[in-house]
């Protein structure tokens, strides 16, 4: 079984990411979020060398790589393929909406609510998932405090969702610099609409410190 590969981004497509390692292409189903995180590197030949975690799923077929930037979500991805009916397709779609502190917060917390957040996982999934997980997920203690808190601290009205953006990015591995701009430009973006959810902002923001050309400053 394949545990760990360190290689050179070659490809970044919609789901997943190749590497090269030692000349051979792996091909790693990636979530949303972890593929970001790899496009800082840049693709192609000069693709700089980097560690993914895998997970290997043998089938009769085919042999399936899941890859991800931290053992805390590879963790949490076989946690969730361990929940019955829920398979690889639906744990990187959570992964994908969700940090993995995100979220192992919301089902230590039993928030199903914000499980929806996931493409393809509905209220009657998301409510099963809080209920068998709950008690074998531990909340993580990195996790940016609950804008809640920080609000009852006369924090300014709409602040604390860019306060929880600026440390979700620096915790996936960005300099605080390049978190700063990032967070602007979708601040910016923000200020004539409606104020997006964290996970919206998150998306918008990986966008933009992910996918500029030879990767942030």
């Amino acid at each position: 079984m394949i545990a760990w590969l360190r290689g050179a981004v070659r490809f970044i497509e919609e789901d997943h990411a190749v590497l090269d390692v030692g000349g051979v292409g792996y091909r790693l189903f990636m979530s949303q979020i972890d593929l970001g995180t790899l496009a800082r590197l840049g693709d192609g030949p000069d693709g700089e060398t980097t560690s993914v975690y895998v997970h290997t799923a043998v089938r009769e077929d085919a042999i399936w790589l899941y890859g991800f930037t931290s053992s805390e979500g590879r963790a949490l991805f076989r946690t969730l393929i361990g929940v019955s009916g829920v398979g690889p397709k639906a744990a990187m779609a959570l992964l994908s909406a969700l940090s993995p502190a995100e979220l192992a917060d919301a089902i230590s917390r039993g928030d199903w609510k914000r499980l929806t957040a996931a493409n393809g996982v509905g209220k009657k999934l998301a409510e099963r998932l809080a209920l068998e997980l709950k008690d074998k997920v531990a909340p993580p203690a990195s996790l940016p405090e609950p804008a809640a808190a920080r609000t009852a601290r006369a924090k300014p009205e709409g602040e604390a969702l860019w306060d929880d953006l600026r440390s979700a990015l620096v915790n996936l591995g960005y300099k605080p610099a390049q978190a700063e701009r990032a967070v602007e430009t979708v601040r910016a973006e923000a200020a004539s609409g409606t104020a997006p959810t964290l996970d919206l902002a998150l998306r918008a923001a990986l966008l933009h410190v992910g996918t500029r050309a030879g990767g942030p400053s």
